[in-house]
């Protein structure tokens, strides 16, 4: 099985490209997002991973998220090797493809602005 669960919060905000489909029907919309993800011990730097979305879950992602989101990843892990560079060796790049995204608590900043900068 090839899954993966990552709880972090975003780095940075929602980068989307859209790609015209073979078929001629609408475009598909790719979005990526940087994840910070902390380890168990709070003094230790956390790891950064990129994520990428396909479809309707990377529109969301895109008109939802926004950077210090905090949020669950369920995913799997992609890979392919990319081309030989100058030492003649082929690199295998992993990618973290997100099939569910749940979004918890936001910034306090994007709240309020959200809310158009009053306080309740």
């Amino acid at each position: 099985m090839n899954s993966v669960l990552l709880e972090g919060r975003l780095a940075t905000g929602v980068n989307t490209k859209d790609f015209p489909r073979s078929d001629g029907a609408e475009v598909l919309r790719r979005a990526e997002f940087l994840m910070a993800v902390n380890k168990r011990r709070r003094d230790a730097e956390p790891d950064w991973i990129w994520v990428t979305c396909f479809g309707r879950l990377a529109e969301t992602c895109a008109q939802y998220l926004v950077k210090g989101t905090q949020v669950t990843v369920r995913a799997r892990v992609s890979g392919r090797f990319t081309e030989k560079d100058r030492t003649k060796k082929g690199r295998l790049r992993l990618s973290i493809i997100a099939e569910e995204v749940a979004f918890g608590q936001r910034p306090k900043a994007a709240e309020e602005a959200s809310k158009g900068g009053r306080r309740s």
